[in-house]
């Protein structure tokens, strides 16, 4: 989990998000606003970093498995 959500949802929200930028890039390509394509590629980076984070965090509780194994 990170915060109250689960790496499911986290993935989810991270594909949502790349799926809307790639909608809205299609309109504003139709449109020459690049103003909001540099927008919509900052919307696909976090979708990008929210995966990240996710592998991360599925790395660090593999890692710290046997330790809460322990106790």
């Amino acid at each position: 989990m990170i915060g109250n959500f689960t790496y499911e949802e986290m993935l989810q929200f991270a594909k949502e998000l790349e799926d809307n930028a790639d909608i809205i890039d299609k309109l504003a390509k139709k449109q020459e606003a690049g103003m909001l394509q540099t927008f919509i590629s900052n919307v696909d980076w976090y979708s990008t970093f929210i995966k990240s984070t996710v592998e991360i965090y599925k790395d660090a509780d593999e890692v710290l498995k046997p330790l809460k194994e322990k106790k």
